[in-house]
């Protein structure tokens, strides 16, 4: 992403200095960009030359019109209705005419409206508690001269910056684009820049070289906490409560730990858990560069560690019902251990292998937007939905054939049971997860609709799994009920013997009883 953006600016010049070359006067303004390109005499520079991308008052305008952009033969003295300028002094004349010999002095400019092709992974949050976020506070604005090296100026390059927002303190620092950072990538840089003055609400700069100029800032940034994120967060803790006893009703049970299809469904829970979990505590955790990828990237494994626990409880239910008479695989468990957790992490190495910049967003600590999420994680997941789905109708027109076939088979009362499990665990590998993917598309009118869907069902999935399979489940509420009432025995015969005791002085005999696999003495 960051290699692409700056790909496109290095381009963009190239194509500007190749016009200047020709000595062609060009002028375009587009929405985003304006770009100028003219040959000039050496007398033209006398009183200063400016590149001028103009303001609509106290605040820079959405998009750049034709005639927001324009040149000035002279020092720019009111900087009122400026958005950003670069003024060149009369030196850049003799420093041309030097380097080339020549009297012509070809020049090219570029204003950019927005910072997004200048994407630095050194602007953070910072760590004061305030709240404030650094970030490029201005329009970007540059200007070049064709085949002439323009550094260390005595008269400095002047501009000016109209800051996007109120500057909240003095942190305010003038920067410039180099490409030499960052293996040639690039990142913002202030040598050879200074703050001079703020004039007329505009920020003035000096630097001694030409290239892409800007302002960082700080800037305050609210959260924002609209319905969508409140009841997504209400049911991760929800969803994070219910796997917790889910898990805990499976593990202390041992009856209920030996079976396949439950160690199946406690791997599953604990992918999900530990994905709200990460995902509640660190998706806004991005004042740390390096804490918010190892985030990004937990969420991103534990992500895929859910899907394909998912899948794997599909191929399960694939043997259990449809394929009814088939060879034990040896092994079983530890082999889907391997492919439920091992898969998800190479893909996850693999990954942050190519490009770790995309696991921190600036907003958020998950991957942003590109070919990682689309490859590896979107593209994954719809795979094994489809599968899913697959197994799904296979599973459900076994179970319904079933039905019709009566006694010959099962008892009715057990197809439906077996027709609700599957039902309920069809549900959790694949039915919420559609909604996700009819959100991607952003021109769908119906596009909120499933954000809502999605985020709602998927966040309350915990749920799911510990209504479905704890309390549904009625040898499970018969354990539980019958380990409290042991429980409640274990007291009155201890109050019992105790009585006894300081009574008739009878020697007290302990008595094991068990609840599961922990034993009580009584």
């Amino acid at each position: 992403m960051r290699e692409t953006a700056s790909s496109f600016v290095t381009s963009l010049e190239r194509q500007l200095a190749t016009v200047a070359a020709a000595g062609m006067n060009f002028t375009s303004v587009q929405p985003h960009v304006g770009v100028v390109t003219l040959a000039v005499s050496p007398d033209s520079l006398v009183n200063g030359l400016a590149y001028v991308a103009l303001s609509d008052g106290d605040s820079l305008k959405n998009i750049l019109e034709s005639d927001d952009v324009d040149i000035y033969y002279e020092n720019v003295r009111s900087f009122n209705n400026v958005g950003a300028s670069i003024i060149l002094p009369h030196e850049i004349a003799l420093l041309s005419q030097a380097q080339l010999g020549i009297d012509e002095i070809r020049l090219y400019f570029t204003v950019y409206q927005n910072s997004s092709l200048f994407i630095s992974k050194n602007l953070v949050i910072k760590k004061s508690g305030e709240g404030f976020k650094r970030h490029v506070g201005s329009q970007v604005i540059s200007a070049s001269i064709e085949a002439v090296m323009v550094d260390g100026l005595v008269t400095p390059i002047k501009l000016a910056f109209l800051p996007r927002h109120e500057i909240i303190n003095n942190n305010t620092e003038c920067v410039f684009w180099d490409f030499s950072l960052d293996d040639g990538v690039g990142d913002w840089s202030s040598e050879g820049c200074e703050l001079n003055e703020t004039t007329d609400g505009r920020v003035v700069c000096l630097c001694a070289h030409l290239t892409n100029f800007a302002i960082l800032v700080d800037y305050y940034e609210p959260k924002e906490y609209n319905a969508l994120s409140i009841i997504s967060l209400i049911g991760c803790i929800v969803s994070v409560v219910s796997l917790v006893a889910t898990i805990a009703t499976y593990l202390y049970f041992k009856q209920f730990r030996s079976k396949r299809p439950h160690k199946i469904l406690i791997n599953l829970s604990l992918s999900l858990l530990l994905l709200y979990l990460v995902f509640a505590i660190g998706i806004e955790q991005t004042g740390s560069r390096n804490g918010c990828i190892a985030v990004a990237a937990l969420i991103h494994y534990f992500g895929l560690a859910s899907v394909f626990w998912m899948t794997i409880e599909a191929v399960n239910m694939y043997l259990m019902f449809v394929k009814v008479i088939h060879s034990e695989i040896r092994y079983f468990m530890l082999k889907v251990c391997v492919a439920g957790y091992g898969i998800p992490l190479i893909i996850v190495a693999v990954c942050l292998g190519i490009n770790a910049d995309d696991y921190a967003a600036e907003d958020y600590c998950f991957i942003s937007s590109g070919n990682i999420r689309n490859f590896g994680f979107i593209l994954i997941i719809g795979v094994l939905m489809m599968f899913n789905y697959v197994v799904f109708i296979l599973v459900m027109r076994t179970l319904i054939c079933r039905r019709k076939i009566g006694n010959k088979v099962e008892k009715k009362e057990e197809v439906i049971k077996h027709l609700q499990n599957a039902f309920a665990v069809s549900v959790l590998l694949g039915l919420t997860w559609v909604f996700g993917f009819l959100a991607i598309n952003e021109d769908s009118i119906s596009r909120d609709v499933f954000q809502w869907l999605f985020s709602l069902f998927n966040s309350l999935q915990g749920l799911f799994i510990f209504l479905f399979f704890c309390v549904r489940q009625k040898d499970i509420r018969d354990a539980w009920k019958s380990c409290y009432k042991e429980s409640d025995n274990s007291k009155k015969s201890k109050v019992k013997n105790g009585m006894s005791t300081g009574s008739n002085n009878v020697k007290n005999e302990s008595v094991e009883m068990t609840c599961g696999d922990t034993k009580l003495s009584i």
